[in-house]
């Protein structure tokens, strides 16, 4: 057996094209050096990849002052002082065991912003959410970094690029980088945890033991956001017991291949434990019964039905407590860009035709299904969370942002059709790759482009398959985080700036609305203020709730859009305003 640092040295010979360095045409390792073409190509791909995180890296620096508080921020600013506090209090401060529904999750984002955010005051720098945006951002990259290292692992330098920049040009993701402590810690755990079992499965039957306290920690990194995490170790158990049956039937040895199996089992079990163990540790209620309340929790998120409310979908209006089986499918439809849709069907194209060929040759009963189990991995990871939720019923809403932990390895299989297609291009001449590799960037320049011009709510992107933004606007969820109120506040001063910056100088005007009061605080400027009592001169509204058409007959002073269509806006509510004309 090849050991697998030399696996991984072949790994990142992989081409432009995906081709396996350093193996033989029946997937044997080679002892063939590679062709200084492959070296170059993958140096080449290197290379981009570290413009990419060093452009990410800039874009977050430079922007990340701009994105909005979202609903969730402000309970998780606070789980994350208390998580800190019950340390600090020597367990005394108990706030952290009872804090709304965040208790029922694990802290380990919470917590870091929360030593982050002390760092920050004590060195009198950013403002919290200003920190807190900054980390989440760093976070999602590292979940961008987690796409590269699959993609390196399935198809070398080729596959890395791809499918980090897919992940990038992934609006939904990208938007929620800044401002969603849950969701995007989770998915950057994922994609991680993902990693580390794909090292394990290529490894086998020696996996060094770095590899299992490797994974140990990267289970341990999902777990300490969602306790859904532990589906990763299900996984991972699962690939092993199937390694060890195709082990049995291939040797004819039962005893022997359940000796194998049982010391990966062993070894798997301990970095289980270890992953626990680090998930304990940013989880004070889980701490006090660490066996049976994650457990409990799992059990009550599985069935979380606290949010009653209507929702627009399609021509509908449904409740998140029944919603339809398509809900999830629609909104990952139109909710991805074309282009990664296009791609995922190519690779699923593909990947049907590799099992017909792989079935017909009966090659799925060859020596090495290491690899073959890796890619079954990937997709039962993919299918079965979202499978799950549909079969159940769920309660669901926010579109699909509960599963945003699939978008990573979403991007990994849209990145492996690139490569492949190059590959089989490639065959028939370079320049016949070089065209689709041309094609495929240009469409992720299309994508780009969208973006920029939704800055700073990319989250709200919505694909040309349902009609842009606009052809979703009122028929699907936009802006349900309140993410775009920070612009809506700019835009209420900039206007009484430029209208009546006598009275913004000398009076106060004050500002109710569709917004928690919390959050609405941190927007407050200059002689603008938030209340709920009755009489207030300003009302702002989003699309929830009914939002938007509230206060209909006054008029509408500043809104926030994208590409045609309203996320939020500000109403005029002051006597005489009705008879004013718009600006």
């Amino acid at each position: 057996m090849v050991d697998e640092a030399r696996r991984e040295q072949q790994g990142a010979g992989e081409g432009a094209t995906g081709t396996r360095a350093g193996r033989s045409a029946r997937g044997r390792p080679s002892t063939e050096p590679r062709s200084s073409d492959q070296r170059s190509t993958g140096i080449i791909y290197d290379a981009l990849s570290a413009l990419l995180f060093g452009v990410l890296v800039i874009l977050i620096l430079a922007s990340f002052r701009d994105y909005g508080i979202t609903w969730d921020e402000s309970w998780h600013l606070h789980y994350g002082d208390h998580i800190v506090a019950w340390y600090a209090s020597g367990f005394e401060n108990r706030a952290a065991l009872s804090y709304h529904s965040d208790y029922l999750y694990g802290g380990g984002f919470d917590a870091t912003a929360a030593l982050f955010r002390a760092a920050a005051a004590s060195a009198d720098g950013l403002a919290p959410y200003d920190v807190n945006h900054l980390l989440g951002a760093c976070v999602g990259v590292l979940g961008i970094l987690g796409a590269w290292r699959l993609g390196r692992l399935l198809y070398g330098p080729a596959g890395a690029f791809w499918s980090a920049l897919l992940l990038s040009l992934t609006p939904v993701y990208y938007g929620h980088m800044f401002n969603n402590p849950k969701d995007i810690p989770f998915a950057a755990g994922y994609v991680w945890a993902m990693v580390g079992i794909g090292r394990v499965l290529l490894a086998l039957p020696r996996v060094p033991t770095r590899r299992w306290v490797e994974l140990g920690f990267l289970l341990g990194a999902a777990l300490c956001v969602r306790v859904g995490g532990i589906l990763t170790i299900c996984y991972l158990l699962l690939a092993l017991g199937l390694y060890g049956i195709h082990r049995a039937v291939v040797s004819g040895s039962l005893d022997a291949a359940f000796g194998v199996t049982a010391r990966l089992l062993a070894l798997a079990g301990a970095a289980s434990l270890g992953a626990w163990s680090l998930m304990l540790v940013a989880w004070p209620w889980a701490l006090l019964d660490p066996l049976r309340h994650p457990f409990e929790a799992l059990g009550r998120m599985t069935a979380y039905n606290l949010h009653h409310r209507e929702m627009p979908f399609g021509e509908l209006v449904i409740r998140t407590t029944e919603p339809p089986w398509d809900y999830l499918p629609r909104y990952f439809l139109f909710k991805l860009p074309v282009l990664h849709w296009a791609l995922l069907g190519a690779a699923a194209a593909i990947g049907l035709w590799t099992l017909w060929r792989a079935l017909a040759g009966r090659g799925l009963l060859r020596a090495d299904i290491r690899r073959p189990l890796l890619w079954f991995t990937l997709l039962l990871a993919t299918a079965f969370p979202p499978s799950y939720a549909i079969v159940r019923g769920s309660t669901l809403y926010d579109g699909l942002r509960h599963f945003l932990f699939l978008i990573p390895l979403l991007a990994v299989f849209a990145a492996s059709a690139v490569v492949v297609i190059a590959r089989a291009l490639e065959r028939r001449g370079r320049v016949f790759a070089s065209l689709w590799l041309v094609i495929v960037c240009g469409a992720c320049v299309d994508v780009g482009r969208v973006m920029v011009h939704l800055h700073p709510h990319q989250y709200v992107f919505f694909n040309r398959l349902v009609g842009g933004l606009p052809g979703a606007f009122e028929r699907y969820d936009t802006d349900y985080y309140g993410e775009s109120y920070k612009r809506l506040f700019a835009g209420l001063y900039e206007h009484l700036w430029t209208h009546e910056r006598e009275a913004l100088l000398t009076e106060e005007f004050t500002v109710t609305g569709c917004i928690p009061v919390e959050i609405a605080r941190e927007y407050e400027r200059q002689n603008i203020r938030f209340t709920r009592a009755a009489g207030a001169d300003f009302f702002v509204g989003y699309q929830r709730e009914g939002c938007l058409r509230a206060h209909a007959a006054s008029p509408v002073i500043y809104a926030e859009q994208r590409q045609g269509a309203t996320l939020s806006l500000v109403r005029d509510l002051r006597p005489g305003a009705r008879g004013r004309r718009s600006p």
